[in-house]
């Protein structure tokens, strides 16, 4: 994926309250020069984005790497995954979780697998990934996730 296509992830409009969300008080961060980037640009990117490292490794290894393309990408200091021709990002890392972008029928599957779109943090904060989007779930650590990973993956190239 070519640098330029940083811009298009930004302004993907499916990836807007992701994107809102995510660089909320980062203006003066050191990700405002460059908010959208390759995960090759970033030094040491398992133990720099404000995500455990074992997330990281889970959302872009064993997760990303069952898609054939690499979607590895970093937006304003977060490792996601992201298609790459329609820029819409369908994983996302912070702090101890990962989420994924489903299509509808695995969204189905998830919730009625007893997956949530909500975290709470250890103090007290909770994520809400259905902010993002209808189909947002927090990852488990299970083997489906692989299957729904590609199949998110064909959704988001649509």
């Amino acid at each position: 994926m070519a640098f330029d296509f940083g811009g298009r992830v930004l302004s993907q409009p499916t990836n807007a309250r992701l994107i809102e969300y995510v660089s909320r008080g980062q203006a003066d961060s050191r990700w405002a020069a460059t908010p959208s980037c390759p995960a090759s640009f970033v030094n040491n990117p398992y133990f720099t984005l404000g995500t455990h490292p074992d997330c990281v490794e889970r959302l872009w290894n064993t997760l990303g790497d069952s898609l054939g393309d690499d979607s590895r990408w970093v937006i304003w200091g977060r490792p996601v995954l992201v298609h790459p021709e329609s820029a819409l990002v369908f994983g996302y890392g912070t702090g101890t979780v990962y989420a994924l972008r489903l299509d509808a029928a695995d969204f189905s599957g998830a919730i009625a697998g007893n997956y949530k779109p909500q975290h709470t943090f250890g103090n007290k904060s909770v994520l809400d990934v259905s902010m993002f989007g209808n189909t947002w779930v927090i990852g488990k650590w299970k083997d489906e996730e692989k299957t729904w990973i590609r199949r998110a993956f064909l959704f988001a190239a649509s």
